[in-house]
């Protein structure tokens, strides 16, 4: 890849519509490890050209319509192989804090991974204006330990839900 980007000055990529799903493939792990190379090699220029291809291959759909999401064993290989600060970290979290569900964390154990998003997220949470700062959930049985269906301690006491 590397050889290729200083002959062309691209990189050649486009993300496989496989029936696995999105994520699916090897190409994101190519591009992981041609980010960490040109980290190795000190070459800006290659490393922006490898964060190009990530955002452009994050772009595209899959045959189900869904895009790649960044698994864990990418965002594991981008953390070990890049130093704090890193383009492709920063990318990483932006891709979850913008885009990602519950279920793109599913294996995701890098606790410097796992503190920059909650950073960014709660970050990004006090841009954001809000309505009534006092009030967390419209319904406060919610962070309640009785179960479904069990009455709440206030109608056990009160007699009403109030």
């Amino acid at each position: 890849m590397y050889i290729q980007w200083i002959y062309s000055g691209r990189i050649f990529s486009c993300q496989p519509a496989d029936d696995e799903g999105p994520g699916i493939g090897t190409e994101f792990d190519l591009l992981v490890d041609g980010f960490i190379f040109g980290e190795k090699v000190q070459n800006g220029d290659f490393r922006d050209a490898v964060i190009d291809a990530l955002t452009k291959s994050f772009a595209v759909p899959d045959k189900k319509g869904k895009r790649w999401c960044p698994a864990a064993p990418w965002v594991d290989k981008a953390y070990a192989g890049t130093p704090e600060g890193s383009q492709l970290r920063k990318l990483l979290v932006a891709m979850y804090v913008n885009h990602g569900t519950r279920t793109w964390l599913h294996g995701t154990r890098n606790v410097d991974f796992l503190a920059y998003l909650a950073t960014r997220l709660l970050d990004d949470r006090k841009a954001l204006p809000r309505q009534n700062t006092t009030k967390l959930d419209p319904d406060p049985c919610w962070y309640h330990c009785h179960g479904d269906g069990e009455p709440c301690h206030r109608v056990k006491l009160l007699g009403s839900p109030a």
